[in-house]
């Protein structure tokens, strides 16, 4: 069991856009999320071709750095962390995937998802997640990119890993947001895997179910898995592993 206090809610930097190296103010990450502020520039920008008119537009549109609060644009310049890690998966690198349709099915699976948006552009996602130890925010999101390829066979872009890294504003009329999320605690470079938050097995039955829907009949894995399930690899330190990863 792991016993947590309410999720605080986030504060986050804000920047002109997506250029911009230093702040303008700092302010609510759920407000920014959820603003209908961006919605006629996106929806203008997915909708256009001309790749100059897009750029322009995606200029400007403001940006947050959803893993913390900063100075200046640089790591070194952190002023707090939000204990949040966020991840995008672009649909250049899923193309066989519904990314959109994606957002509920990975809610189930990850209780410390806080938020899943559709991108800018409309077919990626990006996805917010509560981790455990910020100072670990690397060694997270690279355990977070091995779940997302071996049980869902999605592909993470790994150019934003940074806790710097900047949202861009977007707008989705339907996203995923849990504002009370559990921290994820796994870490890929650690051998002891502690504080595993553990699913009831017909939920866990459920979302394997759903995950097989979508991905349909791909090669499947279950990574942690406390016990075996038809058609699943397994692997984990509280079961017979049938994978070598």
């Amino acid at each position: 069991i792991i016993f947590t206090s309410p999720f605080e809610e986030p504060i986050v930097s804000l920047f002109e856009n997506f250029y911009s190296k230093e702040p303008i103010r700092e302010v609510k990450l759920s407000s920014f999320l959820h603003t209908r502020k961006f919605k006629e520039k996106v929806e203008l920008y997915r909708t256009n071709t001309d790749e100059k008119i897009r750029k322009k537009i995606k200029e400007s549109i403001e940006c947050v750095t959803p893993s913390g609060t900063f100075n200046q644009r640089r790591e070194s310049a952190l002023i707090k962390h939000t204990n949040l890690l966020c991840i995008d998966i672009d649909s250049k690198d899923n193309r066989m995937v519904d990314l959109p349709e994606c957002k509920a099915i990975l809610g189930e699976y990850f209780n410390s998802l806080y938020y899943a948006g559709v991108s800018i552009g409309g077919d990626g996602i990006f996805l917010i997640f509560r981790i455990s130890h910020p100072e670990f925010h690397k060694q997270h999101f690279a355990a977070l990119e091995l779940f997302l390829n071996k049980v869902f066979h999605l592909q993470v872009d790994k150019g934003v890993k940074s806790p710097v890294s900047l949202r861009v504003g977007s707008y989705d009329a339907e996203p995923y947001y849990n504002p009370n999320p559990m921290p994820f605690t796994h870490m890929l470079e650690i051998d002891k895997w502690a504080n595993d938050m553990i699913r009831p097995v017909t939920e866990r039955n459920e979302t394997r179910d759903r995950i097989v829907r979508l991905m349909g009949d791909l090669p499947r894995v279950e990574l942690f898995a406390r016990q075996t399930a038809p058609g699943w690899e397994v692997w984990g330190n509280q079961v017979d592993s049938t994978i070598i990863l």
